[in-house]
């Protein structure tokens, strides 16, 4: 693994609560958990996927964790408004628990191994940057 992806990962266990008795196959298993929860229960699950991702995503791509976690957050970044509790993730979230996730998200822009569009990723920072 990258040093990179450690200071990432070391932002994330400081920025988040990060569930304990959630493991790796539960996370590979439950990759549409983001599409059954609201919002403020997503943010639970949020940097242990990140966490996830940045430990996996070079040795596994194409996972279904690393896509749906994308997936998600391209949805998460649409909402506009702090009504919706189904996708307004991003307004939860504190100033270090965002910087953290841009962070994450720049890192994947960067250094990029499944088959992703950069441009999708460089919209959703885009998106959350205007909502802030």
């Amino acid at each position: 693994m990258m040093t990179a992806e450690l200071i990432i990962i070391q932002k994330i266990r400081a920025a988040f609560s990060i569930p304990q008795d959630i493991s790796d196959e539960w996370i590979t298993r439950n990759t549409y958990i983001f599409e059954t929860v609201d919002a403020k229960e997503a943010i639970n699950y949020l940097p242990i996927f990140m966490i996830w991702v940045l430990n996996n995503h070079r040795a596994n791509p194409q996972s279904s964790a690393y896509i749906h976690l994308l997936q998600a957050l391209n949805e998460y970044s649409k909402c506009k408004r702090n009504n919706n509790p189904h996708l307004n993730l991003w307004h939860q979230l504190n100033k270090q628990q965002k910087a953290v996730v841009r962070a994450f998200l720049k890192h994947l822009l960067e250094n990029q191994s499944a088959n992703i569009d950069r441009q999708d990723i460089q919209k959703i920072l885009d998106r959350f940057a205007a909502v802030e």
